[in-house]
This record gives C-alpha cells, structure tokens and sequence, in this order.
C-alpha cells in the first residue's frame, strides 16, 4: 500500500501503513527508491534504508537519485565512490550518462576504476558527452575496455573527429581484433586517416587486412595511393585487394590492382570465380584463366557459372564434359542438381559416367527433380551406386512411388546390404510393396532378415498376409518374426507367429526375455516356461475346479 500512495499521491504515507523500509518490490525497489523516482525530492527520515543496499540492478539510492534528480544526492545518502552497481558502475559513471557534466569532486574516484566492460570515466564521458574529457579524469592513453579500445579509438567511433593530442597512442596499437586507429577512422568516418595515425601499409589486423582491404570494404571507392600495398598481399582467407573489390564494389578492379589470374584464396577460388559468385555475369576479359583450373573442390568456372547463374556458360569457359570436381561431379549432374532441367545438348556426356558416389545423371535427376529421366539419360537397370542402390532403388527412397516400368530390374537384386526393392518399399513407403516386386518369402538380406521382419521393425504392425513365412525362421542373430514383433511392435505376438517358447535366439534369449526388455511387464502365461508356468498351470485348474463346484 505504501508504494502505491508514493506513486499515486505522492505525499507521505500515514503511519499505520508504513512497513519495513529494507521491504523490496518486483524491481527490488524500496520504498525510499519509489520515492526518488516518483516525489524527487528527500524521502521521509522514517523510510530512510541502508545506503549501499540496492534494487535488483545493484543501483543505489544516491544512484536513483543522480538518475532521477539528476543533483548532487543529498549528504546522508552518499556512500563508497568506488561502490559500483551490478555492472560495476559508479556514482561518477551514472553522473556522467545520465547528468552529463563534470561529477561533484566529492564523488570522483581513482581514474583507472573501470566498469564490468572495463570503461573507465573518460571513456563513459567520450561516449556520452563527446568532448574533451577534464584533465583530472585522464589516464595512459594504452589502457583499454574489453573490446580492447583506447580512448582514442572510442573517441573516433563516438566524436568521429580526429582524438585530442593528448589521447593519441601507438599508431600500430589495436583492439581485440587487432584494428588500430587508423582502420577504426576508415570504419567511422569514412576519409583519409589523419598523417599521424597513418601507418605501414602492410600492417593488418588480426584477420591480416590491411587499411586498403577495409577502405575497399567500408568507404568502396579505389584506396588513396598512399594506402595501396603489393597487389598479391592478401588477408587471413588468402584474399586479395582485387577479391575484395569484386565482394564489395562489384565492378572490374583498377589496373593497378590486379595479379595473376590463377592466383587463390583459401576456397581455392581465383578473381573469376569469386566475380561469377559475386557479379553473375561474363569476367572481365583479362580475369579469365585456363578453363580446367579448379577450387579447392575441384569446381570450375562453368561449374560455378551453373551454380550462381544457372544459365549455359559462355562458350569460351565451357571444358570436356567428362570433366568433375573432387567429387567426379560432372558440368551436366552440376546442372541436374542446380538447374534442375535437362542439360543443354553440348553437355550431355556418356550416360553411364558417374561421380565418386557411383552416381550418374539418371540418379541425380531421381534424387533432385523426382520425375522420369529423358530416355537419352537412361542405362542398364542394374547398374548400382556406391551404395548398392540401383536406380529403382533411388526412385522408391526419393519418389515414393511404383518406380516406371522401364526401370524394373529383377526383383531379387540386393543392394549392398542385400536389400531388395520390396524391402525398399517397406522401409520408404510403409504400404505393401506392388504385386511385381515381390519375391520369395524367406529371402533375407545380408543380416538374412525377411521382408516380413522389415516390415515389423518399419511399420510394427502384423505383416500382410502374403509375406508371413513359418514361425521358426530367423535371422542371422537366431531372431525370429515373434521376438522382432515383440521388440518392435511391443505387443503380443499373433498366434501364428507364435513358436515353441524355449527356442533361443543367438544371445539366448527367448521370447520371453525380449518380453522383458522392450515390454519391461510380465509375460503372457503361454510364453512362460519351467516350474513358474506349472504354477500358473496349477493355479488355473484349482480355479476353474472351484469354479466348477460353485
């Protein structure tokens, strides 16, 4: 009640309903806080608290005073000048952001005293007032916040003017990312640096770009001449004064700046690759290189030109069309993947030419447009991936659908884990595999699990009635359709793919033990053996004797 009559009728709350005065609201504000926000004036003797206790931010009354009052806090509510709130900022720090004129010598503090982000009062006072701090408040010029600036470099971020003599350091001293002065007047304020502060051309920061690199970045108009290095001088990524301008500026490079054209960065990629990716149009006449040189992926021109302008690449960068990457990729599965259209005629190659994974362009055409192959496209259905997989194969996992006719390969043909397509098809579409792809009941893959064990461990239910083979066949660790059904399905097995209870699989488990595990409950009276299930036998029969008598 008490804060609600400070902040709705601002007078002094009547004594009966005057409480503890350390009592804190949501904001850990005390009443004596509310007072100062809302009255602004001296609160009452009576709620007068503590003077270092704070709200939940740390701040104190003679800081919510500065705040709000914005005046010297009155004599009995000033404490500790170092005493910082959560963020570690002092009286003077609050006074200079928030009154913005030299703090009370009484308050002045040790001019090192920095807060949690390690500014200290002159750099609270370039950021809020933006002038020459007083001479008092100076300190080294080389001490630094936690972003690693000087003064001098808060001053030409916040001022953007040339820092006062005094505040001047090292012209080679840089920030936490290792920017000097110099590139932070670049960043700011977007002209020449100043003669003082100007220094090697070579020097970069900690990404090793130099002031050229960031004038060509940030102010994107060609370095003064002072500022331009060596042409292949080149940043932390290997690039170069000209990939940056093609990044940045997007127009040919000036003369003075370019190098050889199979130069790299750390891609692997040279200025015309960089200029397609960038540009997406024809590199510059003099940018273009021997049309089989690669990036670190093996990818070249024309390979990048079908990935950022999906169109034919010119006819000057066009190379053997047998020719991949490090991945075998074709030119013609580069378009397949990306254009995601039939490739121009000149770049059609061999259809049966694959890339490292054992892929050819029918493959990728399933995996990436999901429709029928153009019949010039098409090869031997059996012919398989790395994986095994033949093109049926890819069509069921990517398309989900009854693959075309002409793709249909003998249904008994395994993948490399000896996967059918009928197994495919469990594992892919959940439903009954087509009456064509169906094969033998009892063949298995490799782990000589049947269709009707995919079927229970993919879609747990009770396989159709076609593909149930006899109970007592298992796999290649002794499981058989029972315990898969248990594990998997978690349920009672039907009655027909029950079998004699003491069968064991090859870890001797029975029926019951997968019971156990995967249904973690008893298990069913009739998969029971040895002298537990004579009982329950026992039990039954005096049960239903009783039962008889009654």
């Amino acid at each position: 009640m008490v804060m609600h009559w400070i902040k709705e009728i601002k007078t002094d709350p009547p004594e009966w309903m005057r409480h503890d005065i350390s009592l804190k609201n949501l904001d850990g504000f005390t009443s004596a806080m509310i007072w100062i926000k809302e009255v602004k004036t001296d609160p009452p003797e009576w709620m007068r608290h503590g003077i270092t206790l704070g709200d939940k931010n740390g701040s104190t009354m003679a800081m919510h005073w500065i705040k709000e009052v914005k005046t010297d806090p009155p004599e009995w509510m000033r404490h500790d000048i170092t005493l910082g709130d959560k963020k570690e900022k002092t009286m003077a720090m609050h006074w200079i952001e928030l009154v913005r004129i030299e703090p009370p010598e009484w308050m002045r503090h040790c001019n090192i005293l920095s807060d949690k982000d390690k500014c200290t009062m002159v750099m609270h006072w370039i950021k809020e007032i933006k002038t020459d701090p007083p001479e008092w408040m100076r300190h080294d010029i080389s001490l630094k916040n936690l972003d690693g600036f000087t003064s001098a470099m808060i001053w030409i971020k916040e001022v953007k003017t040339d820092p006062p003599e005094w505040m001047r350091h090292g012209i080679t001293l840089g920030d936490k990312n290792g920017s000097t002065m110099a590139m932070h007047w670049i960043k700011e304020v977007k002209t020449d640096p100043p003669e003082w502060m100007r220094h090697d051309i070579t020097l970069g920061d900690k990404k090793r770009k130099t002031m050229a690199m960031h004038w060509i970045e940030l102010v994107r108009i060609e370095p003064p001449e002072w500022m331009r290095h060596c042409n292949i001088l080149s940043d932390k990524d290997k690039c170069t004064m000209v990939m940056h301008w093609i990044k940045e500026i997007k127009t040919d490079p000036p003369e003075w700046m370019r190098h050889d054209i199979s130069l790299k960065n750390l891609d692997g990629f040279t200025s015309a690759m960089i200029w397609i990716k960038e540009v997406k149009t024809d590199p510059p006449e003099w940018m273009r290189h021997g049309i089989t040189l690669g990036d670190k992926n093996g990818s070249t021109m024309a390979m990048h030109w079908i990935k950022e302008v999906k169109t034919d690449p010119p006819e000057w960068m066009r190379h053997d069309i047998t020719l991949g990457d490090k991945k075998e990729k074709t030119m013609a599965m580069h378009w397949i993947e990306l254009v995601r259209i039939e490739p121009p005629e000149w770049m059609r190659h061999c259809n049966i030419l694959s890339d490292k994974d054992k892929c050819t362009m029918v493959m990728h055409w399933i995996k990436e447009i999901k429709t029928d192959p153009p019949e010039w496209m098409r090869h031997d259905i059996s012919l398989k991936n790395l994986d095994g997989f033949t093109s049926a194969m890819i069509w069921i996992k990517e398309v989900k659908t009854d693959p075309p006719e002409w793709m249909r390969h003998g249904i008994t043909l395994g993948d490399k884990n000896g996967s059918t397509m009928a197994m495919h098809w469990i594992k892919e579409v959940k439903t009954d595999p087509p009456e064509w792809m169906r094969h033998d009941i009892t063949l298995g893959d490799k782990k000589e699990k049947t269709m009707a064990m995919h079927w229970i461990e993919l879609v747990r239910i009770e396989p159709p009635e076609w593909m149930r083979h006899d109970s007592t066949l298992s796999d290649q660790d002794g499981a058989t359709l029972a315990m898969h059904y248990i594990r998997y399905a978690k349920a009672e097995p039907p009655e027909w793919m029950r079998h004699e209870v003491k069968l064991r699989d090859k870890r001797k488990r029975r029926m019951a033990d997968y019971w156990k595990t995967s249904i973690k409950t008893r298990p069913p009276r009739w998969m029971q053996t040895g002298f537990k299930k004579k009982i329950y036998d026992f039990l039954a029969h005096v049960l239903l004797f009783l039962l008889g008598l009654s």
